[in-house]
Order: C-alpha cells, then structure tokens, then sequence
C-alpha cells in the first residue's frame, strides 16, 4: 500500500526549518558577526600669506586749508614781478612714499599730497581634512585541537569576541571537560 505523506507533516518540517535559519541568523548576529567600531579624526592646517596692498591716495588742500606762518620778512628795494614756483617733496616711509606738491606766490597758493603705499595684508587659509577610520573588531567561532606532553589527544571550541575569548576542551581519554576565559593585555 502506497502511503501519502500527509500535508500536516510536510508543513511542520517547513516550520522546524524557517525556525531553524532564524535561530542560526540569531546567533549569527549575536556572537559571530564582527563589531565595526567608527573613529573620526580631524587635522586642520592654517597657512599664512602676506599680500601688499597698493594704494594710491591725492589729497589737494585750498587756499583757506593751508595754515601760514611767516618765518622772516624781506623787503625789496627794486620792484620785482612775481613769478608763480612750483614746488615737490618726496618724503620715503615704511611702506612707501608721500609726495607733497604745489604753487607758490609769496605764500602757498595750493598743494597736493600724493601717497604711493604698499601695505601688507595678512591673509589666513584654513584647511580642514576629516579621516574616517572603520575598525573592525575581530569576532568568530574556532574549532581546535591539543596535544599535551603524554600524547594525549584533545579537543575543542573557542569563541573571539573583540578582546575576550572563550574556550571550551574536552580530553576523551582522561573524560575531562574544560572551560576557560581569556582577556586581551596589550
């Protein structure tokens, strides 16, 4: 007699294993999947730069402006005609030169001051550069092997997390279980 297996039985072995996988994906996740462990760094560089800055400036001052003061007096004795004298005057400072010029007739009748400066401009560049680091911490399930000094054969398992493993030994001949604990020094 030919049985059919029965649609109760088929769908309970499809439930034992989805159960199954996700039991496995559980402790997958849990214990074996590595840690990943995110530092930021940051460096920043300034630079300094000089820059000169010319400048042109021309001031012309008036008549009225212009304070006089009369050092001596002359007199003439022959009638002369006055001419109109221009007169200029470079004076070197730090950063450049200042010109004075102008028109006399017995007294300033206008000037001009012209500076012809190079100044220094201080300019900053400021870089900033972001590192990104991903450390992966090292995580797994290891399968072993021991062999002590009398030849004696043994097994086991140990499991790594990040700085801490656990190992698990089992000697058949002798029937001994051991369990052990470690923690990374340095």
């Amino acid at each position: 007699m030919n049985q059919r297996p029965k649609i109760l039985d088929i769908d309970q072995r499809i439930l034992a294993c989805v159960i199954g996988i996700i039991i496995g994906l559980f402790f997958y996740k849990s214990f074996l999947e590595a840690e990943t462990e995110t530092i930021i760094s940051y460096k920043e560089t300034i630079k300094t730069d000089t820059v000169f800055s010319h400048s042109v400036d021309t001031v012309f001052l008036t008549k009225r402006e212009i304070k006089q003061t009369v050092i001596r007096d002359t007199v003439l004795i022959k009638p002369i005609e006055p001419k109109i004298k221009a007169f200029q005057a470079v004076y070197p400072l730090q950063y450049g030169n200042a010109t004075v010029s102008g028109e006399v007739l017995g007294e300033v009748l206008k000037m001009g001051i012209t500076t012809d400066f190079n100044i220094p401009v201080v300019t900053n560049t400021i870089e900033k550069e972001t590192t990104k680091t991903i450390v992966k911490k090292p995580s797994g399930f290891y399968a072993s092997g021991w062999v002590d000094s009398n030849f004696i054969p043994s097994i086991g398992a140990n499991y790594l997390r990040d700085k801490f493993i656990v190992n698990y030994k089992y000697t058949p001949l002798e029937r001994v279980h051991s369990v052990g604990l470690g923690v990374k020094i340095f």
